[in-house]
């Protein structure tokens, strides 16, 4: 590589030698390195120290090339990163659209990290689960369940409201604490669980075709879980998702036709639509090219999507 700076002063060479993909994407991020360095210098140099390793690295570069796209691609105009409106509501950054109108932006990054871990727990609590059993239904969908503890196999007994509120049972079981060896049932599989993670972050990105078994809808519904949370009711509000996920094409999955869906997730976690409108921005390689891909879907949730150039490559709009 050369000419390059930015990169390869916060990317060591040695970490992207053997991988030619690196060459094109190297080219790509110094873009979006040199433009926040362009912007807002002391901003850059603040985060810098958050590029030692490859996992703390994930969300200030998803930080980066959103408002790269913003501005180079859409035509918006970056006013100011960290924009804050209370003492712990911290956003990522603001822009004015093409009408000179305020919008105010959290970038969440998920990660195929996030989705690893998930899988890992979501494993081990169907083995917890086989330690499960009804018995008694005569209240359905009031229920009394029984569960072995996988540690001293003593029966504890518990009731759950409904069995068929599959989230609500989950964490009923969760929190079960054993009557005999007096331990969170859960927690007793937690050192287990963080040594079979870090083996597995220590493994390439997919293994074994290992990307067929994740849902788009996991990084939506996080993501849109955090943001209502750091927005300012009655401002432009807009969500920018930028997955780094096992699964690819994660906005076209969630576009397909499942608008119901998202429906739902932004009824369950933003009850007061403090959310105006979200973007799902995938930025790939295709296999054999030497061109970066931006694709965008769109969900604009009741009233007006900012004024923004149609930058990349254009997939669905929702108007929830």
């Amino acid at each position: 590589m050369s000419n390059l700076p930015h990169f390869e002063k916060l990317f060591p060479a040695k970490n992207f030698k053997n991988n030619s993909g690196w060459l094109f994407w190297g080219e790509e991020i110094e873009k979006w390195l040199a433009f926040i360095d362009d912007k807002d210098s002391g901003y850059y140099k603040e985060n810098e120290n958050k590029f030692c390793g490859e996992k703390q690295c994930d969300e200030p570069l998803g930080e980066y090339k959103a408002a790269y796209f913003i501005e180079k691609m859409c035509g918006g105009s970056i006013v100011e990163f960290r924009p804050r409106w209370q003492k712990n509501s911290e956003l990522d950054f603001r822009f004015q659209d093409k009408n000179e109108i305020d919008w105010f932006v959290e970038v969440k990054s998920p990660s195929w990290r996030g989705e690893i871990s998930k899988r890992i727990d979501e494993d081990f609590f169907k083995e917890l689960r086989k330690e499960v059993s009804v018995i008694d239904g005569s209240k359905y969908p009031k229920c009394k369940l029984r569960i072995i503890c996988p540690s001293c196999a003593k029966e504890t007994i518990f009731k759950v409201e409904n069995i068929g509120d599959k989230e609500n049972v989950r964490r009923v079981i969760k929190g079960q604490v054993c009557v005999g060896c007096k331990k969170r049932i859960w927690n007793l599989t937690e050192a287990e669980r963080k040594i079979r993670k870090e083996e597995r972050m220590h493994q390439s990105r997919s293994v074994n075709g290992e990307c067929a078994s994740y849902s788009a809808f996991d990084a939506i519904e996080d993501a849109i879980r955090k943001s209502v949370k750091q927005f300012k009711s009655g401002e432009n509000n807009l969500l920018i998702v930028v997955p780094n996920m096992l699964a690819l094409e994660v906005g076209s999955q969630v576009a397909d036709g499942q608008s119901n869906k998202v429906r739902d997730l932004l009824e369950k976690y933003d009850k007061n639509k403090i959310i105006k409108a979200i973007i799902i921005l995938e930025i790939f390689l295709p296999e054999n090219s030497e061109t970066i891909i931006y694709h965008q879907n769109r969900i604009l949730i009741g009233g007006d999507f900012p004024a923004l150039n149609n930058g990349g490559e254009m997939g669905s709009t929702l108007i929830i």
